[in-house]
């Protein structure tokens, strides 16, 4: 191994080299369960049914899984190393130097996200039978921009299927607070729908430049969802057309049934937005927009964003609870902070004085349930 990437609430990410006669050598990513916590046969049996899941996924949009393994009775995961950067820390570096992203770039990479998702969506057993994935933690740290022009969809870490051996208990919510979905925040049903909603808030963040929902407390971040008032992008960025506006504010419906029936439709609507406009930004695009942001040679065995990912991680870890951290966003606009809940919030745990504090930069809402 070469140097560990990232340290989560369950598991840590090492960078390792694969190596083979003749000076054949492979980068590539090794997850396993943090060594603390490695006695506990509940996370043992998620990582194995994460990988056991990822390795069924062959897409271009997603990161294959090239084997399953144990070491001293610890299981651990290879996977392919993707170089580049996560679409957090690109808009991140890009209100840096005050730079929105192109529409058209943001129109072709959430279009290959929602390709990603809805190949994860329809996923079958040997039988046939349809598994039921949903992945409930879509954000800007989970999409990952390669070097090469990819658009990734990472981490199925809290991804759900009818195939898992290890179940999230009842009454539990996984994901980021910041990019779940209004059924998420009350503990409902979910289904893929619910990654069409996060992929909404994505693609509003990308073509703002804002976090929609995000707060440095997950109980606010929850209520601004379960509200559904949502900033129309063209409120903020006035050349957002009204066909792109209607996407994204499809997407955002607090109903799901008021949202695209699958992560494909969404798509297939961005991609008319993208013709219809006469956009054409591709991978040779996010591949230029990589290079410009983050032109200094990466060293090897490092990626950009990785250190302050690793750094962020282990701070949250840090101070979990037994059940893992608490989900927050961040009123900072970029980076916000990636963090988990593992349980939903019981009324009265949000303070008065919390919840009577003003809102800074308030612009007329729109309650996405009533959107046509």
């Amino acid at each position: 191994m070469l140097r560990k990437l990232a340290v989560g609430g369950m598991a840590e990410l090492h960078l390792a080299v694969v190596e083979g006669p003749r000076g054949f050598a492979k980068q590539v990513v090794l997850k396993r369960v943090r060594r603390e916590l490695a006695h506990r046969p509940e996370l043992r049996a998620m990582l194995r049914d994460e990988a056991r899941l990822a390795a069924r996924m062959q897409h271009r949009g997603l990161v294959d899984v090239l084997e399953l393994d144990e070491a001293a009775g610890e299981p651990f995961y290879v996977m392919r190393y993707v170089p580049g950067a996560d679409l957090r820390a690109v808009m991140a570096a890009l209100r840096k130097r005050e730079q929105p992203v192109s529409l058209g770039l943001a129109v072709h990479v959430a279009s290959e996200a929602a390709t990603a998702l809805h190949h994860a969506h329809e996923l079958r057993d040997a039988q046939g039978r349809a598994l039921g994935v949903v992945h409930r933690d879509v954000s800007s740290a989970n999409l990952r921009l390669g070097r090469g022009g990819e658009v990734v969809v990472l981490d199925f870490g809290v991804a759900r299927s009818h195939e898992q051996t290890a179940r999230t208990q009842v009454g539990a919510t996984k994901g980021n607070a910041a990019y779940m979905s209004p059924e998420q925040c009350r503990g409902g049903a979910l289904d893929r729908r619910t990654d069409v909603f996060a992929l909404g808030i994505v693609l509003h963040e990308l073509i703002t430049g804002r976090r929609l929902f995000a707060s440095r407390d997950p109980l606010v971040c929850m209520r601004r969802i379960l509200r559904g008032e949502v900033v129309p992008p063209s409120a903020i960025r006035p050349e957002v057309p009204p066909a792109l506006e209607a996407v994204v504010m499809r997407a955002l419906r607090r109903s799901p049934d008021e949202r695209f029936p699958s992560a494909a439709a969404m798509a297939d609507a961005l991609d008319h937005v993208a013709r219809e406009q006469g956009w054409c930004e591709g991978a040779s695009d996010v591949a230029r927009l990589l290079e410009t942001l983050f032109p200094s040679p990466v060293p090897s065995g490092t990626s950009v964003g990785e250190a302050d990912l690793t750094s962020a991680m282990t701070r949250r870890h840090a101070s979990a609870t037994r059940n893992g951290s608490s989900a927050a966003g961040d009123e900072e606009p970029w980076p916000g902070e990636h963090e988990r809940t593992q349980a939903l919030p019981r009324r009265g745990e949000q303070s008065e004085a919390r919840s009577r504090a003003p809102r800074r930069g308030r612009v007329p809402t729109r309650d996405a349930g009533s959107v046509p």
